[in-house]
């Protein structure tokens, strides 16, 4: 495998741009996720709007069953009267008095309860207006973030595609069988599937990533270039020299962070 230095060389350059796309994506995954408050606040306006109307409507129909009632007692009170003309006695005319009476009084009752429910409802009509005013303000505020998320989420769908289409150009030049061994690490080992090493103070030498010793007989197989040197430890590609330039980003992205380095155990 003759070009396995080269191709490392540019697996290094891949990663980088997979970062990029990785960060992308999750941008684009997360920008409409900042929605959640602005739509929880128009859902809460149009919670409270329903249960305005329901109360208004509910109150509504308790003045319609008391209206019911005063035209029941109506009708009552003109059948008592029908009766006082064929009362048999005095006694009976008195009783019917009494009842006629009696209704009469308790239409004044239900008449006075309407008119109280009637204040209610206007009361809570005012309420249902005042909600519907919040739910058009939820609605417009909604509207506007909607739009900004929406041009951002296309801006960064644009510059997702651009990084995608130069990643695939990129994996293009690269030996098959050194990007299957990228890709496959690279799955398993969150997003790195290639590593520098690195020198401490004692002349040992590291892996980058998982931290853990690299042995000289591996670093020579990464310095010579004729064949694919791995981490033993991680399993991650090895690379020896000056890493590639970082692909620029574009306006709006993230910088590049520095790469992380993975725990003891890789």
């Amino acid at each position: 495998m003759a070009s396995v230095k080269e191709a490392v060389g540019k697996v290094m350059r891949l990663q980088h741009l997979d970062g990029q796309v990785a960060r992308l994506r999750e941008q684009a995954e997360e920008k409409p996720r900042l929605l959640a408050h602005d739509r929880k606040e128009l859902d809460d306006a149009r919670a409270r709007l329903a249960e305005a109307e329901r109360r208004a409507r509910d109150s509504h129909k308790a003045a319609d069953r008391k209206e019911l009632d005063v035209r029941s007692k109506e009708e009552a009170i003109l059948k008592l009267e029908g009766q006082l003309n064929s009362a048999t006695s005095n006694k009976v005319y008195s009783e019917l008095l009494l009842n006629i009476r009696s209704a009469r009084a308790d239409i004044e009752k239900i008449e006075e309860s309407i008119l109280a429910i009637m204040d209610d409802t206007e009361a809570l009509e005012e309420q249902v207006e005042r909600a519907r005013v919040e739910v058009r303000a939820a609605e417009e505020r909604f509207r506007e973030a909607e739009k900004v998320i929406l041009v951002q989420v296309k801006e960064i769908e644009g510059k997702l595609a651009r990084k995608s289409s130069l990643r695939d150009l990129l994996a293009g030049e690269i030996d098959p069988e050194v990007l299957a061994v990228y890709d496959r690490v690279r799955a398993s080992r969150k997003g790195v599937g290639i590593t520098t090493v690195e020198v401490d103070g004692e002349g040992t030498h590291f892996c980058r990533a998982c931290q853990m010793e690299v042995t000289v007989q591996d670093v020579s197989v990464a310095v010579g270039g004729t064949r694919l040197a791995q981490c033993r430890s991680c399993n991650r590609i090895l690379f020896t020299g000056e890493e590639p330039p970082v692909p620029p980003e574009e306006d709006g992205e993230d910088p590049m962070p520095e790469p992380e380095k993975a725990p003891k155990d890789g």
